[in-house]
């Protein structure tokens, strides 16, 4: 949004005004200051994404998957049926992949005549499920149930419980408290810390996005929104990308 405080600044006088009030330090907005939002959006678009194509406003933005390293077809399609911007998803695949899905571009650019923006983000840390320790067929989860997270790859016991997630939740564990929100696999599972020990968490589950429950799955992510930590946002792996990102992105 380009506009919201000036037109909160406009909406707040406009009443003030009706009511024969003035608003300190609040006033309605002169036209360059009411549009200069707009135009820091549109510049930012134009160096993201490019020029704006003819006939529409958006671009189309399309993330690679591996088939784009060793399928120059399917590149060149894609800049002929109207593509922008490619994104490589630097948690996936590795520089060598990416140089050749990046190559392949390149040729299309030349061969279709079509400029294509290449955006490339690094994977940062992340919390995903590595095993499932259960002697259950299908690990399901429900509202009301239990799962326990650790960083073990093998239990004797799961503090009582029939489900237990392996994640790489160890150095965070010390900043989480009981209550703290918890959300496994883009939301589909949510709960919240119930008890903490010294092999991990107990989270009940609150929420699932259907009622028969959701099946818990190998390499999904976790997330706890509410988190505050002093962990680097770049992991070394992140690091040793970013000189290869800033010469091909």
């Amino acid at each position: 949004e380009s506009r919201v405080m000036a037109t909160l600044d406009s909406v707040i006088t406009t009443i003030g005004r009706c009511v024969d009030k003035n608003v300190p330090g609040i006033d309605y907005p002169s036209l360059e200051t009411f549009t200069q939002g707009e135009r820091l959006l549109q510049k930012n678009t134009r160096n993201a994404f490019g020029k704006a194509p003819a006939g529409r406003y958006t671009r189309i933005m399309v993330t690679l998957a591996t088939e784009a390293a060793d399928n120059y077809p399917f590149v060149q399609l894609l800049l002929e049926n109207g593509v922008d911007a490619v994104r490589i998803n630097c948690a996936h695949d590795d520089p060598a992949v990416w140089e050749k899905m990046i190559g392949h571009i390149r040729k299309a650019e030349a061969e279709v005549h079509r400029p294509c923006k290449i955006i490339m983000d690094v994977a940062g840390p992340k919390l995903r499920i590595g095993r499932i320790l259960t002697a259950k067929q299908e690990p399901r989860v429900k509202r009301g149930e239990r799962v326990f997270l650790t960083e073990r790859e093998s239990l004797n016991d799961f503090c009582g419980l029939d489900v237990a997630v392996n994640c790489n939740i160890g150095a965070l564990v010390s900043h989480i408290a009981v209550g703290d929100l918890v959300r496994i696999d883009d939301g589909h599972i949510e709960g919240a810390v119930e008890e903490k020990c010294a092999e991990g968490l107990v989270v009940r589950v609150e929420k699932v996005y259907n009622d028969k429950g959701a099946k818990l799955k190998k390499d999904k992510g976790i997330n706890f929104p509410g988190l505050h930590d002093d962990s680097d946002i770049l992991t070394d792996k992140d690091r040793a990308h970013l000189s290869f990102v800033c010469r091909h992105a």
